[in-house]
């Protein structure tokens, strides 16, 4: 069958987040397209083995509807992406669970909010994100993913990078507390020279804690706000990081606000 640069984004957006639901196509892909048209186009391509439906039923964290299916990468595509673009390591199906497979969809409909605000943000999945360090490589860190924030720095071009951490359950604030550690360690080895996904200097690494709503926020800055680490961890919730991806976040309790780019907000105080 002919593949079309819709097809080809929708392999690529696959490979990328592993994990899309049909809101996401819709919205993302197959941009302006009729819902027949889509459904009929994902179905032509799962038959052929470009795209595969898994059961999943999950609401979507965008606008809450509710779907009984998600899609993911089939061998054929992944096959036809590694011929015609080059991507790809060897395939490594590995099966998730409904909670795993609905915080990977929530990270892929905000990564796609954050790029459509036109600034050149970059993201790299899980997978290039996580990286082993120190002695032995007995340290690692494995982010949700890893945002790369063009900014300007003494007129040379530069980024900010930001490890994710998406709150799962309520109680993982010692999950973030140890996470922080090992971003602390990796930065204490200066792991980041070894890294080879950063065409440009990084200016600064931070940590954004993407909470499920206000109230955990709150809860979370509360408790991290008298550890002691190198690395600046900023703090915004799911409905601001859907809604308003380049609004607020928060790197200490009681701070002023200040955006991804690093600049203040509202009369924002100063920043790292």
């Amino acid at each position: 069958m002919r593949i079309t640069e819709r097809d080809e984004k929708l392999f690529m957006s696959l490979y990328q987040f592993e994990y899309l639901d049909l809101e996401y196509i819709q919205k993302y892909v197959y941009i302006d397209m009729h819902q027949t048209y889509i459904s009929k186009r994902i179905k032509m391509l799962s038959t052929n083995g470009y795209v595969e439906a898994i059961a999943c039923w999950h609401k979507s964290p965008v606008s809450n509807q509710s779907y009984k299916q998600v899609y993911k990468i089939g061998t054929t595509g992944y096959d036809w992406l590694c011929s015609t673009v080059g991507e790809g390591t060897q395939l490594k199906p590995v099966a998730k669970d409904q909670a795993t497979i609905t915080r990977m969809i929530e990270i892929a409909h905000m990564v796609s909010r954050y790029q459509q605000s036109g600034r050149g943000i970059i993201y790299m999945n899980a997978e290039r994100a996580a990286f082993q360090y120190g002695l032995n490589q007995r340290g690692q860190i494995r982010p949700a993913g890893q945002l790369l924030v063009p900014v300007l720095v003494n007129n040379q071009s530069m980024y900010i990078s930001y490890w994710i951490e998406l709150e799962r359950t309520r109680g993982s604030i010692e999950n973030l507390a140890l996470n922080l550690k090992r971003y602390n360690q990796f930065l204490h080895f200066k792991a980041y020279e070894k890294q080879l996904i950063y065409d440009r200097p990084v200016f600064a690494f931070r940590v954004l804690s993407i909470a499920r709503d206000e109230t955990s926020m709150y809860q979370q800055m509360h408790r991290l706000k008298d550890l002691k680490f190198d690395v600046p961890i900023y703090f915004t919730t799911k409905e601001e990081a859907f809604g308003n991806p380049l609004g607020n976040i928060y790197n200490t309790f009681g701070e002023k606000a200040v955006d991804l780019f690093g600049n203040a907000k509202n009369k924002g105080g100063a920043i790292i």
